[in-house]
């Protein structure tokens, strides 16, 4: 371990990994971004839906729904970079750079937001019952 005020260091696999992600050509990127979607987020909306008792089409329509739109926002970032690919690189690296740069704040508030509701949730579940 280093010392508290340092960094830690990726280590070397994650170095290639990375610069093999860097590497990537467009279809080879579409490809992971599909492939790296928010499965378990589609399926805990499938699991809500059938834990709610809704209609078989409706949990159907909504679980397709969501993959679609969850794909489609890969398949628009791919469209954009196949018709545009200078343009593109400049905007996806600059929305990159600040992701990574707010990813802690972004984490932070969401991690708040969800403990705030499970609490409030098991308050009200506590005095409901």
């Amino acid at each position: 371990m280093g010392s508290p005020g340092q960094p830690r260091t990726s280590s070397g696999v994650t170095n290639k990994f990375a610069a093999r992600l860097e590497q990537l050509n467009p279809w080879e990127a579409a490809t992971v971004g599909i492939l790296k979607q928010p499965w378990t987020l589609t399926a805990a909306a499938a699991v809500v839906l059938v834990r709610h008792h809704s209609a078989l089409p409706v949990v159907v329509f909504a679980f397709v729904a969501f993959a679609v739109l969850s794909t489609a926002t890969v398949g628009l970032i791919f469209l954009y970079f196949a018709r545009r690919p200078g343009e593109a690189e400049a905007h996806l690296s600059d929305l990159r750079d600040r992701l990574v740069r707010a990813g802690p704040a972004i984490f932070a508030l969401v991690s708040v937001a969800v403990g705030a509701y499970l609490i409030i949730d098991g308050v009200i579940g506590i005095a409901g019952s």
